[in-house]
């Protein structure tokens, strides 16, 4: 048969090079040397455009958004950059999260092709903390980051991130600080009433045999201001979002469990490979010269539908009295639904049958044979996830330099996820008895043939056996599996500060600033309550019972299941974007449909008792303190501060019950009797935190900043778990006691895991040639402790009123230094020497490069140590860097403006990076290079009405992900361009 070549990799010019070199031309000292040639007559021309009547003419547009930032980023005393309202609504943004991807040196992880995570400088996520108005938010993902689905770019007035620290700023962000504001009413000068509809359609959309359509986004809000006379003004904002929308997804890929397979050996069509470990590998038993090669235990294809619906709200007061007393008050909801019917087709053995297999020296599999079951898995998901989140601040002015600030927050956020999925399998015979072809036969017969290709660009192809009917639902008739899993997560955070700012009548010390702050974060989940059900086809029926359980059915039983649920594969071109893909389409089943077919209901619901070990239960009371002092002349201002943090940890969690039986010998044996047993911990620690931003104003252009911080970045909530997995020894039945029993015990968590801290060192080089045009290079190097390890720490535990103390293997930062350098270069410039309309012409742009000594080993493939003798094994794959740290990351935004017309691109880059999976620790999964471009087309017809025409990822490029290394693919995922059109009214 002939092998055919799949996922087509990306266009080839979306390359860092076509970024960076623009870039790199942008602010080329020819480019500065003409822009400094025209800047006294362009800044004239501005100011003569400005004034050229009485009512001065209002800059809009992408310019006028140019200009805000540039003009914040100057005023800021410490590194940042940032977006105002009218920047975020001209970007092509499907959530708040694509619009911060366009600040220099921010880059997103897409999911569904949105952003999902926000990284700075290149560096992961997780070292970057997310604040809503200056509060912690809360999140359904078990992380301290922000779920940006839930917060429309439209009712976002402002973000900011803060690339250094300062002491007045919530702890968390080692890479930077991203706050995003919502607009204060008074900050208009008027009545504002903003409505605003569009139209959104997705890419892939016309693929399915029943489209979803048009999806719309329709926005309105309102700011007005009354003068209250003698009691002051008061101003009122209020915003409300609908979105419904879908996101088409196609799959190509591999499981997250991956191999060292022996290489040497001789399998036949039933043998599973032989897999080796480091410890295996460095041992007698397998010679260290052994050859081996990668491979996954399944492969998969996938069809996604979803569809979600948004309603976000916002709403604010704002007091100001003639006194100068300010009361501010704020709340932001949100309810995101999101509902998905997956198709998929997997093989589910596929290290079985390797035969003919072709491997090279990178130990990446070429091709090889095998033979695997195929299943058909339909799956439906519904996930609903609510925010309500706000706070109050009150501002008094004590005397005319002295002002007492008090704000008080709550953020909570619950989500819930509901999978309901079947799987069925084939067989030798169909559901009629009938013998099925292009299958192996006997006894486990029902296997199909295939054969596997890895194309040296790094993409596969698996061809079946073209005698097997993969389309004809018939040849499912085995083994059907359902299950109902649901997760619930609830995380919580309320908070109050106390702010208190002096400012000195004269003197080189302009301000003192002191305060504290209290929090506390609760975090709860029931990770995974399931109910599976497993039917055996017999010759006779079993009595099901309707519990969870293994059943035997009769085929007719298994038969009129199969035809009842039968649908129609929902789409057409599956994978057309992968020029060679064998398997376009397969056997589709509503998974509804075959629940209430095989166990008499759509959805059992829950277990009547949820409790597990992987549950979690957390609770972190913070404490913070700072002071931090203003200072300044002429040419030098900055501050310097110092922050105290006190965070203390309790944390819940369960554990098997056993029942100790004695022997009567002297031994005993332990029974696991079906219960849970609460383990309780609790942690504290203490962290100072200094900081120092200076700048210096080397002329009324060129700004030079230098900084000097202490950070630090917790734990992410869901990794404080306190759940405990007891293995019994099975080779044996009686002990001389407990501790002998236990074989190992598994950890879900650490709730002992201390905070990453880093010691940070910023160096910047900012030129302002005039309003419109910025050029800037940003310096830095951390210094930090906190890289995550596998260590061993006692536990105490008490079985049967007996008492042992055991080493347990968790996850824990370490005490290993390790470094991240990097620089960053912008450039905002607005050809404006260029005659009209020419000089509407403008770049800006950004490349960050950011490189670590850290390692982060493969789960099952890398080093790894003996917890019982500390014999340290070298590993069979490479280590990978900080999750979610990229080396080059790329921003080139070509624009044009005239009139009323605007036209901009967006280029955005990221070289690999290593992306963790949800959840526990997994292997190590790497994302490739990956370039994608925005369109932002807009016109305003008059000063209240505009159209505007938008899209993202028009290129169209896929992602795609490989395990345990570069080079050996796990998956392709197309999810095409999103297209959005629409108008904003606003008078």
């Amino acid at each position: 048969m002939n092998m055919r070549r799949t996922a087509r990799p990306g266009p080839r010019w979306l390359s860092p090079t076509a970024g960076a070199v623009s870039l790199l031309i942008a602010a080329s000292p020819m480019a500065l040397a003409q822009a400094q040639t025209a800047s006294q007559g362009a800044d004239a021309a501005v100011e003569a455009e400005a004034q050229t009547t009485e009512d001065a003419i209002i800059v809009t547009g992408v310019r006028a958004s140019i200009q805000s930032s540039i003009q914040q980023k100057r005023n800021e005393t410490i590194i940042s950059d940032s977006l105002s309202a009218a920047d975020i609504d001209g970007l092509p943004a499907t959530n708040l999260g694509d619009a911060i991807a366009t600040i220099p040196g921010a880059t997103t992880h897409r999911e569904k092709g949105a952003a999902s995570e926000i990284a700075v400088g290149g560096l992961g996520p997780f070292l970057s903390s997310i604040n809503v108005n200056g509060r912690e938010t809360t999140t359904g993902n078990g992380k301290r980051s922000v779920n940006f689905y839930l917060f429309p770019s439209e009712l976002i007035n402002s973000v900011a991130v803060n690339k250094t620290q300062r002491a007045d700023l919530i702890e968390g962000g080692t890479a930077g600080t991203i706050d995003s504001r919502t607009l204060k009413p008074l900050d208009k000068a008027k009545r504002q009433i903003t409505l605003s509809a569009r139209g959104i359609l997705t890419g892939y959309d016309h693929k399915l045999d029943d489209p979803a359509g048009l999806g719309v986004r329709l926005t309105g809000s309102y700011v007005d201001q009354f003068d209250l006379g003698a009691a002051g003004e008061l101003g009122v904002i209020f915003g409300v979002q609908y979105q419904r929308s879908n996101s088409p997804e196609e799959l190509l890929g591999g499981g997250t469990t991956w191999n060292a397979c022996r290489g040497d050996l001789t399998y036949t069509a039933t043998q599973t490979c032989t897999a080796i470990t480091p410890q295996t590998y460095g041992s007698a038993a397998v010679p260290a010269s052994t050859p081996y090669y990668f491979a996954t235990t399944s492969r998969n294809n996938i069809q996604f539908q979803t569809a979600d619906e948004r309603v976000a709200w916002i709403g604010g007061l704002q007091w100001k009295s003639p006194t100068g007393v300010e009361v501010n008050f704020d709340v932001e909801l949100s309810d995101y639904s999101f509902n998905e019917t997956r198709q998929i087709f997997g093989l589910s053995e596929t290290t079985r049958g390797m035969q003919n297999l072709v491997f090279g020296s990178d130990h990446i599999l070429q091709s090889y044979t095998g033979n695997s079951y195929g299943e058909v898995t339909p799956t439906y998901r519904v996930q609903d996830e609510t925010y309500r989140g706000g706070g109050i601040n009150v501002s008094v002015p004590v005397t005319e330099t002295f002002r007492i600030s008090a704000d008080a927050s709550l953020s909570r956020t619950r989500r819930e996820r509901m999978d309901r999925s079947v799987r069925l399998r084939s067989n030798a015979t169909d559901i009629d008895g009938a013998v099925v072809s292009g299958v192996t036969t006997g006894a486990s017969g029902g296997r199909i043939p295939y054969s596997f290709e890895n194309f040296r660009d790094g993409t596969q192809s698996v061809l079946l056996n073209s005698a097997f009917g993969v389309t004809d639902p018939d040849n499912f008739s085995a083994a059907a599996r359902v299950r109902r899993d649901d997760q619930t997560r609830w995380h919580e955070n309320e908070a109050g500060r106390l702010d208190m700012h002096w400012t000195p009548e004269s003197g080189w010390l302009r301000a003192l600033d002191f305060g504290g702050r209290l929090s506390e974060m609760r975090y709860r989940s029931v990770e995974s309550d399931r109910r599976e059900y497993n039917f055996n086809v017999a010759n006779t029926a079993s009595t099901f019972n309707g519990n969870p359980g293994t059943y035997t059915v009769l085929l007719s039983t298994m038969a009129v299941a199969n035809r009842a649920c039968r649908v129609d594969f929902p789409q057409s071109s599956y994978l057309s974007g992968d020029r060679d893909n064998a398997v376009n389409n397969w056997a589709s089943f509503d998974p509804v449909c075959l629940m209430q077919q095989f166990i008499g209901t759509e959805d059992p619901g829950l277990s009547a008792d949820t409790r597990g070990i992987g549950n979690r239960n957390v609770e972190e009371d913070t404490k913070a303190a700072y002071i931090m002092a203003s200072f300044g002349s002429d040419m030098v201002s900055g501050n310097v501060g110092l922050r105290y943090v006190s965070t203390d940890v309790i944390s819940r969690g369960l554990r098997g019950g056993f029942n100790v039986l004695n022997n009567g010998n002297g031994t005993v044996s332990l029974v696991s009797n079906g219960q849970f047993d609460q383990l309780v911990d609790t942690y504290g620690y203490d962290k100072w935190l200094p900081s120092l931003n200076l700048s210096f104003d080397a002329s009324d252009k060129f700004k030079i900043r230098a900084a000097v911080s202490r950070s630090m970045t917790k734990p992410d909530p869901a990794a404080l778990a306190n759940g405990r997995t007891f293995a019994l020894d099975a080779s044996q039945t009686s002990f001389p006691d407990v501790r002998s029993a236990i074989a190992s015990i598994t950890a879900s968590g650490n709730p002992r895991s201390n905070p990453l801290m880093s010691w940070n060192y910023d160096l910047s080089f900012e030129y302002y040639l005039n309003r419109d045009s910025v050029f800037s290079l940003r310096l830095f190097h951390k210094t930090f402790q906190g890289g995550f390890v596998n260590v061993l720490q006692d536990e105490s535990y008490t079985i049967g009123g007996q008492t042992f103390t055991v080493p347990v293997t968790v996850l824990q930062s370490s005490n290993e230094t390790n470094r991240i350098d990097g620089f960053e270069v912008s450039a905002s410039y607005r050809a404006s020497f260029l005659p009209s309309p020419l000089n509407g012409l403008g770049f800006r742009g950004s490349w960050a490069y950011a490189d670590s000594d850290y390692e982060q080993e493969d789960l099952r493939l890398g080093d790894q140590v003996n917890p019982a003798t500390g014999q340290a094994y070298e590993g069979l794959v490479d280590p990978v860097g900080i999750f979610g740290m990229s080396k080059h990351v790329v921003t080139a935004a070509p624009y044009f403006q005239s009139g009323g017309f605007e036209i901009s691109a967006i280029y955005k880059f990221r070289s690999a990076y290593y992306q963790q999976f949800v959840g526990d620790p997994s292997q190590n999964r790497m994302v490739r290079d990956e370039g994608t471009v925005d369109l932002n087309l807009r016109y305003r017809l008059n000063r209240n009405l505009v159209l505007q025409f938008q899209g993202t990822n028009i290129t169209d490029t896929p992602r795609y992900q490989d395990m345990p290394i570069l080079g050996s693919f796990r998956e392709a995922s197309y999810y095409g361009p999103t297209y959005f059109l629409g108008a904003t009214l606003q008078f």
